[in-house]
């Protein structure tokens, strides 16, 4: 499925994967409002097969009280460029706290990630970061960046802001 230069409200899940044939979802220029009526109501999830996210496209809530849940599970492919994603996440729980990677994104650079729970959380080996805005305001407890116990991270000339003194900007577990 491509959708190009299009502005779409989705009110229900949106679950990409495999079936007879391989899963493809691109989004070109175009935004998704996700318009759920609680927090979690609403998700997008890529399960198996490719993601693919570019040119000025955004992903966003109708209302920022209802916030998303954006997941990539392993052995999925990511791609997201030039490109904005806000309002995912709720809380410090797995599934829950913005835009969680448990795959390495083929490719994710020049993007503006702001206002989730968690800018971003890795669970994969080797996931590269390069040439991002990761802000988070919206928590006072919120993390721009959890790197789980992983290795190979790479974050490369990004701008990561916290808005408030309690907030972490990157934060590693398992860290010694």
């Amino acid at each position: 499925t491509v959708c190009e230069n299009q502005d779409i409200t989705v009110h229900g899940n949106i679950t990409i994967q495999n079936g007879e044939a391989a899963a493809e979802f691109v989004l070109i220029n175009t935004t998704l409002r996700m318009n759920g009526s609680y927090d979690g109501n609403v998700s997008i999830r890529l399960l198996s097969g490719t993601f693919n996210i570019s040119d000025r496209s955004n992903i966003t809530t109708i209302n920022t009280a209802n916030e998303y849940a954006f997941i990539m599970r392993v052995g999925t492919s990511f791609i997201m460029t030039d490109s904005r994603l806000d309002n995912a996440g709720w809380e410090d729980t797995e599934e829950r706290r913005g835009i969680e990677l448990f795959s390495k994104p083929t490719l994710f650079r020049n993007n503006t990630i702001k206002d989730n729970f968690f800018g971003i959380t890795i669970y994969a080996n080797d996931v590269q970061i390069i040439e991002s805005v990761i802000e988070n305001s919206a928590q006072n407890t919120s993390r721009a960046i959890l790197i789980g116990n992983v290795t190979g991270t790479n974050l490369s000339r990004n701008t990561i802001t916290t808005m408030n003194d309690s907030a972490t900007a990157v934060f590693i577990q398992g860290a010694a």
